[in-house]
């Protein structure tokens, strides 16, 4: 087991600056071995909550527990330990033809950040937060006892380790259910505002795309924000993504 004590460390959102007893256990006896000599303790992913949600005294990572562990290609359905990154997680999907249905904004996030904190994405609109397509949860409650729960076998706690920034144990593994694509590739819209009123208009008017964001400049005079808004889809061919580039100027793809 890899452990470091580190000294004047600050967290992502640099709210936190302090000495923290880290921890790194490589298979669930070392985590067991960790809970029973230690009491005020947190689990940790990626480091990319906004609210620096893993920061305690004694820190337990998820790091090297990052393992994915079985892809159902016909169905779309991957498990997957708790430290796998949202990069793992798409880099290995997207050849087999598929992709998450929800991913945060940062690449860096794990699967078991990504269940407690349930995030959400540029899809939230039509997707939901990311413990929608969720189907199990493997998890440590106490140096003694694994559970494996869903909706069904034991609502409480799956609905309250979702989004329960770890307080509920610490997650193991995971199922998720994936969506599938065509392409890689994403063709996009983007449109510039000049107040707020049409950000929210454009959030209206294009709902119908799986994706959208706006970005603000929120030095403003009375209603008056500048503003690039973005939404678009995963193209699902590429006849039809050279036929959508030649219809509108404002069409892109990468």
């Amino acid at each position: 087991m890899h452990y470091i004590d580190l000294k004047n460390i600050k967290s992502w959102a640099k709210n936190y600056t302090g000495s923290y007893r880290l921890y790194y256990p490589k298979n669930v006896n070392e985590i067991k071995s960790i809970l029973s000599k230690k009491n005020k303790i947190i689990a940790a992913g990626g480091f990319r909550s906004y609210g620096d949600s893993a920061i305690n005294d004694t820190i337990l990572s998820s790091k090297f527990l990052n393992k994915i562990l079985n892809f159902d290609e016909k169905n779309g359905i991957l498990r997957a330990q708790a430290g796998t990154t949202i990069e793992q997680m798409i880099n290995f999907l997207i050849p087999k033809g598929w992709f998450l249905n929800v991913s945060p904004g940062t690449k860096y996030a794990t699967l078991g950040g990504c269940i407690a904190s349930d995030v959400h994405g540029k899809e939230h609109h039509k997707f939901g937060c990311f413990s929608e397509g969720l189907n199990k949860i493997k998890l440590l409650l106490n140096e003694n006892e694994i559970v494996e729960i869903d909706r069904s076998s034991n609502p409480d706690l799956f609905y309250s380790t979702c989004g329960g920034m770890g307080l509920t144990g610490f997650i193991l593994e995971a199922e998720i259910n994936c969506k599938k694509i065509q392409s890689s590739e994403i063709y996009f819209n983007k449109y510039l505002n000049q107040s707020l009123d049409s950000v929210f208009q454009c959030f209206e008017k294009y709902s119908d795309y799986d994706y959208s964001v706006a970005w603000l400049d929120t030095i403003k005079s009375n209603n008056n924000y500048k503003s690039v808004f973005t939404c678009g889809n995963f193209s699902n061919s590429f006849k039809k993504k050279l036929k959508l580039n030649k219809k509108k100027e404002n069409q892109y793809s990468f």
